[in-house]
């Protein structure tokens, strides 16, 4: 768990442990797990003591309420605020959600009773940027049709260096897959028959020019996001970073990096997207037989 070099986080940790008597090593349940804690913290160690939420938010209408708070701010790149900025985050939290609650009792809440938002001096910060991503990601998945592939396609930009989408995907794997993963990867095997084309055509589709593409089309750039964010979701190698430098390079057709080591780099890619694309067609499907004994 490399946070834990986070003082906060640590503390975190041992209130977790404590309160809910048990660490996960999965990221996610110890998130989840950390957000219980933090919530009932003060009604456990006091017995008889109700906690004063000036909100008046239940616990599950806070969470979502802060899951939109976190999916504004993180879209907005923002893991720090003034006053100004977060008012005008919370507001635009607020405008989703029937919410009574005035903007002053729901950064309280935030600050003091849940302490999941810290104040230093003028400013305000998240205690640890996984939290953030973590309220980020049950956002998204609250989210459905063209609202969904947006938030994925918006929260791809950052997918190297955080874990958003990977949460996108634990949180809710059976809607990740059927609504965002599969379609995409049928692209791949029916547009530009990755199973069977050429390197050189892999390499285009990866490029976002479209299927039969001979320069008279402006490239697709949704399918290069789209196959990176579902890089980002399942951990692939090559990973994101590893497909953009190849891209970048090929495109300029650097001398010192041999063409032989691009074709091996995109052949384990394309390997992958074709096996996963037969696991989560499987899976899919199996979900659809099931849901339609039960429809």
């Amino acid at each position: 768990m490399g946070f834990l070099r986070s003082p906060l986080m640590v503390t975190v940790l041992i209130l977790t442990a404590t309160e809910v008597n048990r660490v996960s090593d999965n990221l996610l349940s110890f998130l989840e797990d950390a957000f219980e804690a933090l919530w009932w913290r003060h009604d456990i160690k006091k017995s008889g003591y109700a906690r004063v939420v000036l909100s008046k938010l239940s616990k599950s209408e806070f969470k979502k309420f802060f899951s939109a708070f976190c999916a504004t701010s993180y879209f907005a790149e923002a893991i720090e605020m003034n006053e100004v900025q977060l008012h005008k985050f919370v507001s635009k939290a607020k405008s989703r959600l029937p919410i009574d609650a005035s903007e002053e009792d729901l950064i309280y809440d935030m600050r003091i009773n849940v302490c999941l938002l810290l104040q230093d001096g003028g400013h305000y910060l998240f205690g640890h940027r996984l939290f953030q991503e973590y309220f980020c990601a049950g956002f998204v998945s609250s989210l459905s049709g063209g609202q969904y592939i947006r938030a994925i396609e918006m929260a791809e930009k950052r997918s190297a260096t955080d874990e958003v989408l990977r949460f996108v995907l634990q949180m809710d794997q059976e809607k990740a897959e059927r609504d965002f993963v599969l379609p995409i990867l049928q692209v791949l095997m029916k547009d530009y028959k990755v199973d069977r084309c050429s390197m050189a055509a892999y390499q285009r589709a990866l490029l976002g020019e479209p299927a039969g593409w001979r320069g008279r089309r402006e490239p697709d750039q949704r399918v290069r996001i789209h196959l990176n964010a579902v890089r980002s979701m399942y951990k692939l190698e090559p990973s994101v970073n590893d497909i953009r430098e190849l891209e970048e390079r090929s495109k300029h057709k650097e001398a010192r990096y041999s063409l032989e080591l691009i074709e091996a780099r995109l052949g384990d890619d394309r390997r992958n997207m074709i096996e996963l694309h037969d696991l989560v067609s499987e899976r899919v499907k199996r979900h659809s037989d099931i849901d339609s004994l039960f429809g």
